[in-house]
């Protein structure tokens, strides 16, 4: 989830250029600034606890089906645009830049909860093993999940190298099973299932499947030849209109897995359009920081949390977009810091 902006935006004598006016980029400055969006919208899934503001909640819940989606792309692009690369490297890439920083999160969030519990009731209990795969905090469920699909992602894409009829049927069979997942209910094993202190990892992750299968079957349809899609404007203006479709039918159908992966794709669509504004690349540049965004917005939002609850102050909307407001800020500000140096950029995903 990090990179920065290659595209400059100098010297344009028109403030908004599609890609094919100017030098052609290897990334998008919108995709980057909507990675930002996205982890805008996570915060806000977690810092919502007014009335409103958990009716509110759904307009986040898009961040988890676009960052697969994304990933996934990313990843068949990779593989594809260099077949002289090892696989077995590629895998190791996916432990150092996932996994190693999930382990460091979750010990942070141990710690944290544990110093919470001493203080409290003066005793300390030993987390279940399985923070190994669930985390120390219920968002770190999809780092763990997000590593095993990439790299199960990249076996299949490797086989299929060269055999672009394959990939098309592949490709379909993928959308169809994600189209029919989408309708199928949670295992009665999940729906029934107590947490057991994995943070309800199995309920996220068996919610994540469909989009999981139109990610992959968009990156086999479009990545292949080692190039990231492009939308065109009406590409982008019916991503815009499916994204925003999808979060108000989740209003009022509540979140149902077609509609998250719906406003995913969607905003995928708005996101792959090749067109060039100032602001949008100054927004985008921070986009590389949404990974860091993404793993420690929580500590913050905790903070404030713990404040309300020592001052007995009540829950309103006012609240939630003031906490939201301070866990991106922050978050930001510690995503930036992290990121400068070599000893702690690995913690960042770097």
């Amino acid at each position: 989830m990090s990179a920065q902006v290659a595209v400059s935006a100098q010297n344009f004598s028109s403030p908004v250029r599609v890609a094919s006016e100017v030098r052609q980029s290897s990334r998008l400055a919108l995709l980057d600034a909507t990675r930002l969006f996205a982890a805008i919208g996570i915060i806000w899934v977690h810092a919502a606890q007014s009335d409103i503001g958990l009716i509110l909640y759904p307009i986040g819940t898009f961040g988890v089906p676009f960052y697969i989606c994304v990933a996934l792309l990313f990843m068949t692009r990779s593989l594809t645009r260099q077949p002289q690369a090892s696989l077995k490297h590629y895998i190791g890439s996916r432990v150092t830049r996932v996994y190693v920083p999930f382990l460091a999160w979750t010990v942070v969030y141990l710690v944290l909860a544990e110093a919470k519990t001493m203080l409290a009731e003066r005793h300390f209990e030993l987390p279940p093993w399985s923070v190994l795969y669930a985390g120390g905090q219920q968002h770190l469920w999809f780092l763990p999940y997000l590593m095993v699909v990439t790299m199960l992602a990249a076996v299949l894409v490797r086989l299929l190298q060269h055999r672009s009829v394959l990939q098309k049927i592949i490709a379909a069979t993928f959308a169809v099973a994600g189209l029919i997942i989408c309708w199928i209910p949670e295992p009665t094993w999940i729906a029934t299932r107590e947490s057991f202190g994995d943070m309800e990892f199995f309920r996220y992750a068996f919610r994540a499947i469909p989009s999981v299968c139109f990610g992959l079957a968009l990156a086999l349809a479009t990545c292949m030849n080692g190039r990231l899609p492009r939308s065109n404007t009406m590409l982008a203006i019916g991503g815009a209109i499916l994204f925003i479709g999808a979060l108000l039918l989740q209003h009022d159908m509540g979140s149902v897995k077609i509609l998250r992966a719906c406003a995913g794709v969607g905003i995928l669509l708005v996101a792959l359009w090749p067109v060039v504004v100032p602001m949008i690349e100054r927004v985008g540049s921070l986009g590389r920081y949404s990974y860091g965004i993404y793993l420690s917005h929580l500590v913050f939002i905790r903070i404030v949390v713990l404040w309300t609850e020592r001052y007995g102050v009540q829950p309103s909307i006012w609240l939630d977009l003031a906490t939201a407001g301070f866990a991106l800020i922050a978050s930001l500000g510690l995503s930036i810091v992290l990121s400068r140096s070599k000893y702690t950029r690995w913690a960042m995903g770097e």
